[in-house]
C-alpha cells in the first residue's frame, strides 16, 4: 500500500486512478528488491540450500525470468513521456504527451517491450477510463530526461494560488 500511495501522491494523478498504480508498484518493486529465500530452501541449520544459492543475488524479477534483469525503460507513475502517435494530422508533431501508467506483460510474466501510456488531453479532460490505456512499444516512447509529473505540478500551483487567510 505504502508503495503505490506515494506513486499516487507524485504523480498528482486524482484517486480515482489509484488502482492503476498497483500494478506499476508491484512491479517496480519486483525489479530492484532481493529475491526471498523461503523456509523449504534452506537446511536444518537455517543455511541456503546448494541447488537454491543462485538466489542469494536475483531480484524478484529474475527469480521469475530465468536470471535475466528487467532491460526496458522505467519511468515512474504518471511521469510525463511523448508517444508516437499515429492519429495526428500530417503538420502535426509526430509525438503526443502522455502518462506513463506501467509495464505490459504478456502471458508467463514477460516482458515484450510495452509500456502503457494514457494521452496527456484525455487526462485533463477528467475522462479517466482503463479501455482509452494506450499500448505503445518503448522504441515509441521518449521519456524525458528532466522527470516532470504535471498533474503533481497543477496541483501544487493550485495550493499555492489560493493566498493566506486573512
Amino acid at each position: 500500500k505504502n508503495t503505490v500511495r506515494a506513486a499516487v501522491l507524485q504523480s498528482g494523478l486524482p484517486l480515482k486512478v489509484s488502482a492503476w498504480a498497483v500494478p506499476y508498484s508491484a512491479l517496480s518493486l519486483s525489479f530492484d528488491k532481493p529475491c526471498p529465500i523461503h523456509p523449504h530452501e534452506k537446511d536444518l541449520a537455517g543455511n541456503i540450500a546448494e541447488e537454491f544459492k543462485y538466489k542469494e543475488n536475483w531480484t524478484c524479477w529474475q527469480a521469475l525470468n530465468e536470471g535475466n534483469p528487467f532491460e526496458g525503460k522505467r519511468p515512474m507513475f504518471g511521469q510525463l513521456v511523448f508517444y508516437l502517435d499515429g492519429k495526428n494530422e500530417s503538420l502535426e508533431p509526430k509525438t503526443s504527451p502522455g502518462l506513463f501508467l506501467g509495464w505490459s506483460l504478456a502471458s508467463g510474466l514477460r516482458y515484450r517491450g510495452v509500456l502503457q501510456v494514457y494521452d496527456y488531453e484525455k487526462a485533463r479532460q477528467g475522462n479517466w477510463r482503463w479501455n482509452m490505456v494506450r499500448y505503445v512499444h518503448e522504441k515509441e516512447v521518449h521519456v524525458p530526461k528532466e522527470i516532470d509529473f504535471p498533474f503533481a505540478a497543477a496541483r501544487e500551483k493550485a495550493y499555492k494560488s489560493l493566498g493566506k487567510a486573512d
